[in-house]
């Protein structure tokens, strides 16, 4: 049988050529509110996300807010959608948040969908897995690697072995 050794100088040689590849892009914790496009009322949509925009201007409670008057999926948690990736959301939602510094509101941001306003409320900044963390992962590919090398070795001394000539 073959065995699969993997040294600790191939794991790092590794992570230092592939570097690139562990970088957790960066993250914002964000909340939203969303009135929807209703069908033939669309006028009252937007005279709702105007209205909200004016109460969120004039000093109003993002969540508060949000928990009354919001259409989206999370409205009752204050409209908190979680830590979202860049590159995550449609584009020109994930334009708005990640140009949007930690602590303010988005204008309104009009989708098919309808009319949202988004607040950042904290950014997390990109950053390099640091090799311990990817460790693991790298030990899995370079393992897989050479269990794909020693299958094709195998066959091959299979294949180089199965002529036997019958006399």
């Amino acid at each position: 049988g073959y065995k699969v050794v993997i040294t600790p100088s191939e794991v790092r040689q590794y992570y230092d050529q592939h570097i690139a590849e562990f970088v957790e892009p960066e993250k914002a914790e964000v909340l939203n509110i969303l009135v929807r496009k209703k069908e033939g009322a669309e006028e009252k949509s937007k005279e709702l996300i105007k209205k909200i925009k004016a109460l969120l201007d004039g000093g109003q409670d993002f969540e508060e807010v949000a928990k009354r008057y919001s259409e989206g999926p999370n409205a009752k948690g204050g409209g908190n959608m979680g830590l979202i990736k860049r590159g995550e959301m449609m584009k020109e939602i994930d334009e708005v948040i990640f140009s949007l510094p930690a602590g303010s509101a988005s204008d309104v941001v009009e989708t098919s969908i309808g009319y949202h306003i988004f607040k950042v409320t904290q950014i997390v900044p990109a950053r390099s897995k640091d090799f311990d963390s990817a460790k693991a992962e790298i030990e899995d590919v370079i393992y897989q690697k050479k269990i794909n090398k020693n299958l094709e070795k195998w066959l091959k001394d299979l294949r180089e072995n199965a002529y036997i000539s019958v006399k």
